[in-house]
């Protein structure tokens, strides 16, 4: 196996308008023992080069900044990487001697960012902040008074403020409150559920539609009549099925001639997606996750099963995300919607062969490598260099289609 071609995942950072200003970059060997990560000097400049200098990785950064993980050596001895794209994280277990002191002098005045990562205010941390641009604070480990002491102390140095491990919205709230620049976590992937709040009409008219459209009995003529019920939708699947991103040749000029040229499930997921991508209040960043996870549970599926697996794999990876746009629980949503036996299972429960590709495949998308069951996959004749270049391929499509959406 290449042992320079890293596992690769990306999160993303928001700022206070949850806008995403850069990706967080995290790497792993894709060794032979699977479950063991690589001692991280191992993870040398060699491999971030050929990583950085990769056309794909331009793709799915765009004009983000990436945050990257620097070990002791790579701070020591840093690869040239440029300077404006990369915002260069401390770990919190490196010991501030005078080799690291004087790497982070040099890296500053070289014209890097520098994040100290995993922050804990002690004598170590103490002489790296006069380096440091941004402090990230893990409020899983820093919680209540004890992350308001932190801010309180941290906020008179100008310094910039990143929140890590944000699970829910209401952790992202608590952290905007206090003055938190920056944020990254899953909230988003989260539903917002506001005890007392009553679902909005164009959510409940959503989900009605979603419910026909993904009825396990619907037919041809029924799925077209839904969705000409709503001539806002007609139009956006009129003009996604004749984008770049779709690749269809031929030149679609109604809602029947798409269904039938590509058929009820690739319309019914069209669809789905376009009205899950129409909630307002919910980043586009959102959309692109979704739409990134859904497309690797596809590809996963294709290489086990066949190209109508594929298509059902693709439903239940956009379908997994489904809470998050409509701000309700999974299993609440799934009890409205007419799914197959089959497809509630891996929804709700993670059974099957769909169930077991998408819990492998939201462990790969946070970078959880280590749990991810590899020797499931590997007895499907997936290996974790496939599984790499496949998200690769997801994430660059799945920025063209959302951007083809929302183009005039």
């Amino acid at each position: 196996m290449n042992t320079e071609s890293p596992l690769f995942a990306r999160q993303p950072i928001f700022d206070r308008n949850n806008n995403v200003v850069a990706y967080e970059l995290l790497f792993r060997h894709s060794d032979a023992n699977y479950a063991k990560y690589v001692d991280g000097d191992h993870a040398s400049s060699h491999v971030l080069l050929n990583v950085f200098g990769s056309q794909s990785l331009e793709h799915v950064l765009g004009d983000k900044k990436a945050f990257i993980n620097y070990t002791r050596n790579l701070l020591i001895s840093p690869p040239p990487l440029p300077q404006k794209q990369i915002v260069i994280e401390v770990l919190e277990d490196i010991e501030a001697d005078e080799k690291i002191i004087a790497g982070l002098k040099k890296l500053k005045e070289d014209g890097y960012e520098i994040a100290l990562d995993d922050f804990f205010l002690n004598r170590d941390t103490k002489k790296m902040l006069r380096y440091a641009d941004i402090i990230k604070v893990d409020v899983l480990a820093v919680a209540g008074k004890r992350l308001e002491k932190y801010v309180e102390i941290l906020k008179p140095l100008n310094l910039k403020l990143l929140a890590e491990k944000i699970e829910d919205y209401s952790m992202l709230e608590t952290c905007k409150a206090l003055g938190f620049d920056y944020f990254q976590g899953y909230f988003l992937c989260k539903p917002e559920i506001i005890r007392g709040a009553r679902v909005t009409a164009s959510r409940q008219s959503a989900l009605r539609l979603i419910a026909t459209l993904n009825d396990v009995d619907v037919v041809y003529e029924k799925l077209v009549e839904t969705i000409s019920t709503d001539p806002g939708l007609s139009y956006k699947i009129l003009k996604l099925v004749n984008s770049p991103a779709i690749g269809v040749t031929t030149k679609i000029e109604s809602l029947a001639q798409a269904v039938t040229l590509l058929g009820l499930n690739q319309i019914k997921n069209w669809a789905t997606f376009l009205l899950m991508a129409s909630s307002d209040d919910k980043p586009k960043e959102l959309c692109v996750i979704t739409m990134c996870r859904a497309k690797l549970c596809e590809l996963a599926g294709r290489a086990i099963g066949n190209a109508d697996f594929g298509q059902s794999c693709f439903t239940i990876g956009l379908l997994s995300n489904l809470d998050s746009f409509l701000n309700m629980n999974l299993s609440d949503l799934v009890a409205q919607l007419k799914l197959s036996e089959k497809v509630e299972n891996a929804l709700l429960n993670k059974l099957g062969d769909e169930g077991q590709l998408l819990f492998n495949v939201c462990l790969y998308e946070r970078g959880n490598w280590a749990e991810v069951d590899w020797e499931y996959l590997a007895s499907k004749n997936i290996l974790p260099e496939q599984m790499n270049e496949w998200y690769m391929q997801s994430i660059s499509w799945a920025i063209n289609l959302v951007q083809s959406t929302q183009t005039r």
